[in-house]
């Protein structure tokens, strides 16, 4: 009895050891992270700039590049074109249109202001402009005066001129100046033709005049208009004469015409179509900005530089450009 018991007494201490060992241990895992995910923003799209104003010049050349030169100028961006006509202008986008009908063959007879466009005319003539065009003027009032005042101060002539005077009719403002000259003894008057009420036509008239003065008789032809000076000076180049310059004070055809014309030189008074170009797109620059702006008359401008290049020149320089 007693071996049974120290046999179960050994079991159980055994039965107990087994029991004591420790478990395997299971081995750790490391927690993977989860993957951050980054959002892209969407990207912010580029404000579309607005479209710059677009300014055209209608014109003579010279009236056209003193418009050119003038804009660029100040605080107001703009694409400067040039064109034909208001449709022309309007198709290619501008807002603006500067028009000289000061030679060039310009007209807005007919034409109609497109829906949005302000224009600004150069009208020196009273000619037909669409309704709702912004007009400028021309007053040469004192153009016949101040011819002869630049006849006079010119260092190659003496008192008294040796002249010959060509005009349409006796009742012009030219014709008047000239007897005004006679009277105070500072024309020499070599003969004057009325257009209206002589038999002979202008070139008929030159023809003989020219034939009866030889070269040195004469100083100047005094043409009333640019249309007379221009058959003056036909007739001098005819006979190889460049003893006798041609002076006239309205001179309407673009001025670049007479540039070539060796006869017709000093103190030309017209419109200075370069200055007025400048002007009126610095006036193109206030209606951008929402200024008001308010029409004005331009005065005739006196040309005391000879022909050709120089009168060019002179145009370009003579009023500064802001």
């Amino acid at each position: 009895m007693r071996r049974i018991l120290l046999i179960l007494l050994a079991f159980m201490v055994i039965a107990a050891g087994c029991s004591s060992v420790a478990p395997a241990e299971t081995p750790e895992t490391s927690a993977v992270p989860e993957p951050e995910i980054t959002s892209t923003p969407a990207p912010t799209p580029e404000p579309t700039p607005e479209p710059l104003p677009v300014v055209a010049a209608i014109g003579t050349d010279l009236f056209v590049s003193g418009a050119e030169r003038a804009f660029p100028k100040g605080n107001v961006s703009a694409e400067f074109i040039t064109a034909g006509n208001l449709e022309e202008a309007h198709a290619a986008g501008a807002g603006i249109a500067l028009v000289s009908l000061c030679g060039g063959g310009v007209s807005l007879e007919g034409e109609v202001i497109p829906d949005g466009m302000t224009v600004l005319v150069f009208d020196p003539d009273a000619s037909p402009v669409p309704e709702g065009a912004v007009i400028y003027g021309y007053d040469s009032s004192n153009a016949q005066e101040r011819i002869f005042e630049a006849l006079l101060a010119m260092p190659s002539h003496d008192t008294p001129l040796r002249l010959i005077g060509l005009f349409t009719s006796e009742t012009t403002d030219g014709a008047a100046m000239y007897k005004k000259g006679i009277e105070e003894g500072k024309v020499f008057d070599k003969g004057v033709y009325y257009e209206d009420s002589d038999e002979l036509t202008p070139e008929e008239w030159l023809a003989e005049t020219f034939d009866y003065y030889w070269p040195g008789m004469l100083d100047a032809v005094y043409a009333g208009d640019e249309r007379l000076a221009g058959l003056a000076a036909e007739a001098l180049r005819s006979l190889g004469r460049d003893d006798v310059e041609v002076i006239t004070s309205y001179i309407r055809v673009p001025l670049e015409e007479f540039e070539s014309n060796k006869y017709i030189y000093h103190s030309e008074v017209c419109p200075n179509l370069y200055y007025i170009g400048a002007y009126m797109a610095n006036e193109a620059k206030h209606v951008i900005k929402g200024d008001e702006i308010a029409p004005v008359s331009f005065g005739a401008d006196i040309l005391y530089a000879s022909g050709g290049d120089m009168m060019t020149d002179y145009m370009k320089n003579s009023f500064p450009i802001k």
